[in-house]
């Protein structure tokens, strides 16, 4: 699970449903990433993600279209005083067929 924070002039000021100097709770709303090329096809995503809380799962839906683009990229949109914050995270994921192969990441 992802957490947001909300900060101000180099300061923390809201944090994991915290108010930290009097601030006010932001609406927070979760979100994955999927591009949309035309009305028909869209990116698949193997997240499924809770739009309020922000826990995410891992599908593992990658089967047979494992060659098609897969949407990993995870949104935060985070709303106070009436202006709208954004934050994303990409998500790194591989597709293995060879079980010796090993995959390193940095």
């Amino acid at each position: 699970m992802f957490k947001p924070e909300l900060w101000r002039s180099g300061e923390c000021v809201w944090r994991d449903g915290s108010s930290l100097d009097g601030v006010t709770s932001p609406t927070i709303e979760w979100s994955v990433l999927v591009n949309k090329y035309s009305s028909s096809y869209s990116d698949d995503t193997d997240f499924t993600i809770d739009s309020s809380t922000g826990n995410i799962s891992y599908t593992d839906s990658l089967g047979s279209s494992s060659s098609a683009a897969r949407a990993c990229i995870i949104q935060c949109a985070l709303t106070y005083e009436g202006k709208t914050y954004y934050g994303t995270m990409p998500i790194t994921t591989a597709w293995i067929s060879n079980s010796s192969y090993v995959i390193n990441l940095k």
